[in-house]
């Protein structure tokens, strides 16, 4: 694989899932990655533990809040510099009109060599990220007799990740208004989380998966906080096509009240199953 990738790499957010994932990027290229965080004292330590060399730290770059100004901020976003046949890939869950702007932005920085902006929302978790694991969701053709899930827009990469983390039978509605092909749509349920693999390594239950976060006291994994983020953005996308959600708010309610509990907050989302559970015994095996 190392062969098939660029020489020179760069990555933003070394978070729970990012470190991890710069991580792998770097044990299957040969190439050297510039890496960037708002946490300076973690930049400096994931540089330490990375083979001499390999690795440069923008160190001079500006912290930036959100993923548009991280593109487009004047004179110091990423489209600043040179954008000659580069690939983007911006593996944030975003709202949808920013995600279009970034990419419409991207794509207009270079009129002779344009880049590529590819909007990959990630998933998978930190297991998925420390294995190498994550499923991004893009746009593919069909080819060589293979068939993969595709979606003909950053608009729909991006439902189709919150349809994800929302539950797949409330991810048709939202489509029908978008135009994602339901065959594709359930393509791409079925690749991973949404043939239930939570149900399979992720349990929520402690004890069911003792390899899981969730029988670890759910510690690590995906913050509850960023799982109700997410969870807003699916419901303000599926109403701004004019979709019904009939148990989204409920289920906001629920993330938000877990993530605002502060022996909750920073937990693995699936430690909502002990919001609502709370006196629950369960059987550590």
């Amino acid at each position: 694989m190392a062969s098939h990738l660029p020489q020179r790499l760069g990555f933003v957010g070394l978070g729970a899932m990012g470190w991890p994932m710069a991580t792998q990027l770097l044990a299957n290229s040969s190439g050297v990655l510039t890496v960037f965080d708002v946490d300076l004292p973690l930049l400096h330590r994931f540089a330490s533990t990375t083979p001499q060399g390999r690795v440069r730290l923008a160190t001079s770059a500006k912290a930036r809040t959100h993923v548009r100004e991280v593109y487009l901020a004047n004179n110091v976003g990423l489209l600043a510099g040179q954008t000659s046949s580069k690939i983007f890939i911006d593996s944030s869950t975003i709202d949808i009109e920013t995600s279009l702007a970034v990419g419409e932005a991207v794509n207009d920085s270079n009129s002779e060599n344009p880049p590529a902006f590819f909007d990959c929302p990630v998933s998978g978790g930190t297991a998925g990220a420390s294995k190498g694991g994550t499923q991004n969701y893009g746009q593919v053709d069909k080819s060589n007799g293979q068939k993969r899930a595709r979606f003909s827009s950053e608009t729909q990469q991006q439902l189709s990740k919150r349809n994800n983390c929302s539950g797949n039978f409330g991810g048709y509605e939202p489509r029908h208004a978008t135009r994602i092909d339901p065959r594709d749509l359930s393509n791409c349920f079925l690749a991973r989380i949404g043939s239930q693999l939570g149900q399979l390594n992720r349990q929520s239950v402690p004890g069911v998966c003792p390899d899981a976060v969730t029988s670890k006291g759910y510690e690590g994994g995906f913050k509850v906080q960023l799982m109700e983020k997410d969870m807003k953005l699916a419901a303000a996308a599926a109403k701004k096509v004019g979709a019904k959600l009939v148990l989204g708010d409920t289920a906001i309610k629920a993330y938000s009240s877990t993530a605002s509990d502060p022996r909750y907050r920073g937990k693995d989302s699936r430690v909502v199953y002990k919001w609502c559970v709370p006196k629950a015994q369960y059987a550590v095996f």
